[in-house]
């Protein structure tokens, strides 16, 4: 494969207290993040560990947190170890936001 065909996708954790945490994954394929923005919970928002993704919420949680994560930027990217692929990603948004994400 060459570069073109995977992407990193860079998320963040937000508190309440506006305190961020940011993590990333590489995926196998290329990928938008319109892509996901449509099984997105408000068009913005995901919990990681409903979709096989590390969550970063800080270990000691307070009140000012929650299981909420942003998508802050998917680029094309080198090859390396991979979390999935693209059409495999999207179809686990989509099963999460059709079932709901916070059932």
């Amino acid at each position: 494969m060459t570069t073109s065909e995977y992407s990193e996708v860079t998320y963040l954790y937000r508190d309440a207290g506006n305190y961020k945490f940011w993590g990333s994954f590489k995926i196998c394929g290329r990928l938008d993040v319109a892509a996901l923005r449509d099984h997105m919970f408000q068009g913005n928002y995901f919990i990681p560990a409903r979709v096989g993704i590390p969550a970063l919420t800080p270990d000691a949680r307070n009140d000012d947190d929650h299981d909420l994560h942003e998508i802050e930027d998917i680029r094309l990217s080198e090859p390396g170890a991979f979390l999935c692929s693209a059409d495999e990603l999207v179809l686990a948004f989509r099963k999460e936001n059709t079932a709901g994400w916070f059932r």
